[in-house]
């Protein structure tokens, strides 16, 4: 059974091996993680609990039956119209499916990794794989020397590396605006400010007001009330059908509000904190020496040479990935010495 979450537990494992930034771990890891743990306390709310409680005192019927015909058919809050006389029924019908959505939320989260680890099949894990090891040798030969070779012929060829990564990135802002716009037609368009609305009433110091057939003034009962009505129908002696109110209790909203109000923050971090990754990344396309803000440039521009952007990309993920500094120094070095005797090499054949 637990070989089912096997491909879904290796985005969880740390490894040496670091293919991607912070920002993309904010993704598939930091979000997916909680969306996952969120969707499954919920759906065992099926099994171990209740999600609804609905009374009637004049349904004859079991409180289970009442129960599962209100959850089954979305209960709902009545407001009036204050310009007419009718009355405003607002369906909850994302109330039972909140667990499910989550789930879905979280496997989406999933993606863009997933196309990032299909798409380089272990290229960066083939370069270090030796330099990690206690015994530092890789096909008979000095580890860090072997990587810097294969790094040398390969040169040139690993723009199709960077650009797959770029693609990745832009994929993780587009799925977690997607997120964002479809939570909020989820919750029946109450979403897209619920965060700012919240906020300002809570910094207004305002009380809760709730008159019967009115809209609260508090954000999180308009959207989550706790209290809400369903129409339950029994059959009369005659073979009427009877129609009957009954006031229902939505446990989960308690939860529901602050969950949501936490994922409003956090999709508006994540956006911001995406674009922001965009726009480095775009950077680095035409200044790729800033992916190396803190090292000697001089040293690494010599040892990638006249090498793309996809060169400099592959060295940024190996400096992350190697596990100790000098490893990464001996790397530099070492191409510094190939790509010396590479333009010897060059001049002496001219």
């Amino acid at each position: 059974m637990f070989d089912l979450f096997s491909p879904i537990a290796t985005f969880y494992s740390f490894k040496n091996t670091n293919i991607d930034n912070v920002v993309f771990k904010l993704h598939y890891q930091l979000t997916s993680i909680p969306l996952f743990a969120f969707s499954v306390w919920i759906t065992s709310r099926f099994y171990f609990g209740k999600l609804i409680d609905c009374y009637s005192p004049s349904y004859s019927g079991s409180s289970s039956v009442a129960n599962a015909f209100c959850l089954s058919n979305s209960p709902f809050v009545v407001y009036e119209n204050q310009f007419t006389a009718n009355e405003k029924k607002e369906y909850l019908t994302y109330y039972q499916w909140v667990g499910s959505v989550l789930f879905l939320q979280a496997i989406s989260f999933l993606l863009p990794k997933l196309f990032w680890t299909q798409c380089k099949k272990g290229l960066i894990e083939g370069f270090i794989q030796g330099a990690n090891l206690p015994i530092k040798t890789c096909n008979d030969k000095p580890a860090v020397s072997y990587m810097a070779k294969k790094i040398f012929e390969n040169r040139n060829s690993f723009n199709k590396t960077y650009c797959i990564y770029c693609l990745a990135e832009v994929l993780n802002l587009v799925n977690v605006i997607i997120h964002f716009v479809v939570t909020n037609l989820f919750l029946n368009k109450h979403f897209f400010f619920y965060g700012l609305e919240t906020v300002q009433f809570l910094s207004s110091d305002q009380p809760t007001v709730r008159h019967v057939g009115q809209t609260p003034n508090n954000p999180r009962l308009k959207l989550f009330p706790y209290k809400a009505k369903c129409t339950l129908t029994e059959f009369a002696y005659s073979g009427k059908p009877l129609e009957i109110d009954a006031l229902c209790s939505l446990i989960l909203n308690t939860l529901n509000g602050n969950l949501y109000l936490l994922l409003w923050f956090w999709y508006i971090t994540l956006i911001f904190l995406s674009t922001c990754a965009i726009i480095y990344r775009t950077a680095t396309f035409f200044w790729p020496s800033i992916m190396f803000i803190g090292f000697n440039k001089d040293s690494i521009t010599s040892a990638i040479g006249q090498g793309s952007v996809g060169d400099w990309f592959i060295m940024k993920k190996i400096s992350n990935s190697l596990v100790r500094n000098r490893d990464f120094a001996n790397l530099v070095l070492e191409l510094q010495n190939l790509n010396t005797d590479d333009a010897a090499t060059n001049l002496k054949n001219a």
